[in-house]
């Protein structure tokens, strides 16, 4: 083996008089360049050496990567004796290992970089700023495991410290880095975790607290929605519009940026986990195990996952349905019975061929149903009602099970709308194509998406501009961090979504209705304009004459008297004069 092979693979080897021969000793001197000499691989600059430890000082500008090597020369000879090292944080020993990629600092400005070639090893330590700069704009929240340790695991918490930084907002100050607070943290999720190094977490905080303004409480998520190429509105929409129309509780979710064990991870969401509580699924919480008042309260999931804790059914469809339990966690068989009962027996009676009553309706709430459906057909999340599908039911007789909270929108936005959600998808929908069938049903999510339509809940684009303008530094900050993900141009992603969300009100309109009010401004006189299938309706403070175009051009000239004013047009789109559009 020659010097140059040795130095190359190993980090030590047995020299053949049977002694360890270190890289150190085979190295002489260590060289290291990048921008702040230009590049220059032919006059690097050489480290000092103390035995096996070498060290030298830069100021990062520019850039803060860098090479190392054992030669000084042309590149080629340059690379024959580099070295790499990755996910590099401040005053941490890292791995070193033979390899030609640039190392990235993970600080700026003046850095004193320590290598030890006996234990192959690097570390680099200064007092700049971390190598991808928070973007001041949002607050961050500071996480430090003990040790240092990574987070590998889902199961199992690693203890920690955190405080929160307001950076300038409004959020509250939690902890400082001189007195930061207890925490556990763990890996969350199933695809989003397995699937992205940009990762979702799980927190446990030692004690209640209210972060960026959230109720306080010990438990929260980081959401990473590396997944999210829609400017991260997926969950932000699907959030607002469960808020808007009304469904009980919808978890509070916050963007912050993250710095773990020193380490700058980007833009996250703090979002307040789906758990019995009384600030969230306000449920009377049954013991594990119990066997009397097995009735309620549950908080399970439809999963598409079978690694959880579950009762199973075969659908009537053929499908087999998980439904994992969330609380209680450990059923007694009495528990498990009463669940599984109640889940068959509402599947029975969903595939009733004979649709005329939705008798399921005895055990389904139907306005929370209908509302969390509404919300999911609008943003055309085809997963709804395949997992993350919460469902929960309080104690007591004749109480029903609800649908919600909302969760999981990744499967959202995908598409324009051409489809229901439970139409030809890629994902099996439970129930919710077989409950649509039920004039009884339609009857009340028609009624549920009116009431929507008559306060203005799904128009979005106020909300979609500010939520971009509050995160749009930061998706910046992102971008730079996790290059393979983000969202590159954020404010032609947001105005994508907003048209996709307009053309799935329209299309949903076209079939449910539209009795909701027109918010453009009115023409003199005019004071409302709204419809009912087939029925156009102009309420009017003074008589005079009114203009509505179809989509062909055609023109009709409609006269109006004070107050309600209804017309029987033809199916179709049409704009009132003043600018009011309407689908009949």
């Amino acid at each position: 083996m020659n010097t140059i092979s040795f130095i190359r693979t190993a980090v030590c080897a047995v020299a053949l008089a049977g002694s360890v021969v270190s890289y150190a000793q085979e190295a002489e001197k260590l060289y290291i360049t990048g921008a702040f000499i230009g590049w220059n691989a032919e006059n690097p600059q050489e480290f000092d050496r103390d035995g096996s430890v070498y060290t030298t000082e830069v100021t990062f500008s520019s850039s803060n990567t860098f090479k190392i090597s054992t030669k000084a020369g042309d590149w080629t000879v340059f690379d024959e004796g580099a070295m790499e090292a990755f996910n590099l944080r401040p005053g941490v020993w890292a791995p070193l290992t033979p390899g030609k990629s640039n190392i990235e600092s993970p600080v700026k400005g003046v850095a004193r970089i320590t290598v030890d070639l006996d234990n192959m090893t690097i570390r680099v330590d200064g007092s700049g700023a971390p190598s991808v700069d928070v973007s001041g704009t949002l607050p961050v929240m500071y996480i430090n495991t003990e040790g240092a340790q990574p987070v590998t695991s889902k199961e199992t918490y690693l203890n920690g410290t955190y405080y929160l930084d307001p950076c300038g907002t409004d959020a509250e100050a939690i902890g400082t880095p001189e007195e930061p607070l207890a925490l556990q943290i763990r890996g969350r999720g199933n695809y989003t975790w397995s699937g992205f190094d940009k990762k979702p977490y799980r927190l446990k905080l030692d004690k209640k607290a209210a972060l960026c303004g959230m109720k306080k409480s010990k438990h929260f998520a980081l959401l990473a929605h590396a997944d999210d190429s829609r400017g991260f509105l997926r969950n932000a929409t699907g959030f607002e519009l469960s808020r808007r129309i009304g469904l009980d509780w919808t978890p509070a979710n916050e963007p912050v940026e993250v710095v773990l064990n020193g380490d700058y991870i980007g833009l996250y969401f703090l979002t307040e986990t789906i758990r019995v509580d009384e600030d969230r699924v306000n449920v009377v919480e049954q013991d594990d195990l119990a066997t009397t008042d097995v009735d309620g309260g549950w908080l399970v999931e439809i999963d598409n996952y079978d690694s959880d804790p579950h009762v199973s059914i075969s659908s009537g469809d053929g499908w087999t349905v998980n439904f994992t339990y969330k609380s209680p966690e450990v059923l007694s068989a009495g528990q498990e019975s009463w669940l599984r009962t109640q889940v068959e027996t509402i599947d029975r009676l969903v595939f009733d061929p004979d649709k005329s009553v939705a008798r399921w309706a005895d055990y389904v709430d139907m306005v929370s149903l209908a509302r969390f459906y509404i919300v999911n057909e609008i943003v055309d999340n085809y997963e709804s009602f395949h997992g993350s599908c919460y469902m929960y039911r309080q104690r007591g007789e004749g109480n029903k099970w609800h649908f919600g909270p909302v969760w999981d929108f990744g499967s959202a936005l995908n598409y324009d709308k051409s489809d229901y959600i439970y139409e030809g998808r890629e994902h099996h929908m439970t129930w919710i194509g077989e409950m649509c069938k039920y004039d009884d049903f339609a009857r009340v999510y028609k009624e549920e998406w009116l009431k929507l339509l008559d306060t203005g809940g799904e128009q979005l684009d106020s909300f979609i501009d500010s939520f971009i303008s509050r995160i749009s530094k930061a998706s910046e900050c992102d971008l730079r961090r996790w290059p393979q993900y983000g969202n590159a141009d954020i404010v032609s992603r947001a105005s994508a979504v907003k048209e996709r969300l307009r053309g799935s009100v329209a299309w949903l309109k076209a079939r449910w209705g539209t009795s909701g009010i027109d918010t453009t401004t009115a023409a003199s006189g005019m004071v409302r304009v709204s419809c009912r299938p087939g029925i156009l309706v102009v309420e009017s403070t003074e008589s005079r004459t009114v203009s509505v175009a179809d989509i062909t051009g055609r023109v009709r000239t409609l006269q109006l008297t004070p107050g309600v004013n209804e017309f029987g047009l033809p199916a179709g789109f049409y704009i009132v004069e003043g600018g009011h559009k309407v689908i009949l």
